[in-house]
C-alpha cells in the first residue's frame, strides 16, 4: 500500500507524462482528466440549466440551479451576441437599458429581483429572481379586477 503521507491513490498515476515512475505526480505537472478542466463559461460553471421558460426577441430564459448556494433562479441568456454599444445598435441598446433598468430598481417589491449580470464571449446573462407559477400573461387575466357596475349609458 502507498506509505504514510503519501498522495491518495485517486490521485496518483503510473506511467508517463506527468508522474514518477513511483507513481506520484511531479511538480508542476498538470493532470490530464477532462474533469478537471475549467467550464467554458462562468455560465456553465455557476448553473445548472434546468428548464427554458420562455423566449423573446433578445434572449431566452431559463430555471437554473446555482451550482453553491443550491437555490433556483431565472437566467436570461441573449440570443445575439453584443455589439461595441453605438448610437444606432438597438438590439445592444436595449440590453443593456434593460440591465441598468434591473440594477437601478433593486429593492422595489413590485418587479422580479435583479442579482447579477455579466457578459461572456459577447453574451449577456442575467440573472434575476425565479417566479414560480407561470407567466405574467397567465397572472394578469386572473388578478384583474371585475366590473360590477353597467357602464354608463350615453
Amino acid at each position: 500500500g502507498p506509505a504514510l503521507g503519501g498522495p491518495p491513490a485517486a490521485r496518483t498515476r503510473r506511467g508517463g507524462g506527468g508522474s514518477s515512475s513511483e507513481g506520484r505526480p511531479m511538480l508542476g505537472s498538470r493532470p490530464r482528466s477532462s474533469s478537471l478542466r475549467r467550464p467554458r463559461t462562468l455560465y456553465i460553471a455557476m448553473f445548472v440549466q434546468e428548464d427554458l421558460l420562455g423566449e423573446g426577441s433578445f434572449g431566452r430564459v431559463y430555471r437554473c440551479r446555482h451550482r453553491l448556494d443550491g437555490c433556483l433562479y431565472a437566467v436570461k441568456v441573449s440570443k445575439n451576441r453584443l455589439k461595441h454599444a453605438k448610437k444606432g445598435d438597438q438590439r445592444t441598446n436595449a440590453l443593456l437599458k434593460e440591465v441598468y433598468a434591473l440594477a437601478s430598481l433593486r429593492d422595489t417589491r413590485h418587479l422580479v429581483r435583479y442579482y447579477n449580470a455579466w457578459q461572456e464571449e459577447r453574451i449577456v446573462y442575467i440573472q434575476t429572481e425565479l417566479c414560480e407559477g407561470g407567466t405574467l400573461e397567465r397572472f394578469l387575466p386572473a388578478a384583474a379586477p371585475t366590473a360590477t357596475a353597467a357602464p354608463p349609458s350615453s
